[in-house]
């Protein structure tokens, strides 16, 4: 017989702005409890779709301050396409227009941000392996 597991935090959604001017906005969703820990949750090159919000809200669920930001919000705000070859087509467009500086900016945000709602000695981190290794191509052209 198992142990039983913790009941799942509730959690509260919305988009936030990143910095204090028109800039980049998040998908922000947190424990109702205090989190203790934040997480950058990185969405390959569809933007922020229903897969990578429920990711967010997983992680909330277990604890953390979970963050997509919007990577595209110069573009297309808050865009978010599906796996079709169409979407698939004006996501690849609007990751070919990223730019490193403004990734870079927008990622330091994004974190500093969720490092405000993981509260003092939480830690954040940055996950998705396929954006890392996108962005990396990209961004070290």
């Amino acid at each position: 017989m198992s142990a039983a597991q913790p009941a799942p935090h509730s959690t509260t959604v919305e988009w936030i702005r990143l910095t204090d001017d028109e800039g980049p906005e998040g998908y922000l969703v947190l424990p109702e409890d205090r989190a203790s820990r934040g997480a950058v949750v990185g969405g390959e090159m569809f933007g922020v779709p229903a897969h990578l919000k429920a990711i967010c809200e997983r992680l909330a669920a277990e604890g953390y301050a979970a963050l997509a930001p919007d990577f595209y919000w110069r573009h297309d705000r808050r865009a978010a396409f599906g796996y079709d070859e169409d979407s698939r087509a004006r996501a690849f467009a609007l990751l070919k227009g990223l730019r490193r500086d403004e990734v870079i900016a927008d990622l330091t945000a994004a974190r500093a941000t969720a490092e405000r709602y993981a509260g003092p000695g939480g830690w954040t981190a940055l996950m998705n392996r396929r954006l890392n290794r996108r962005l990396n191509r990209r961004l070290n052209r």
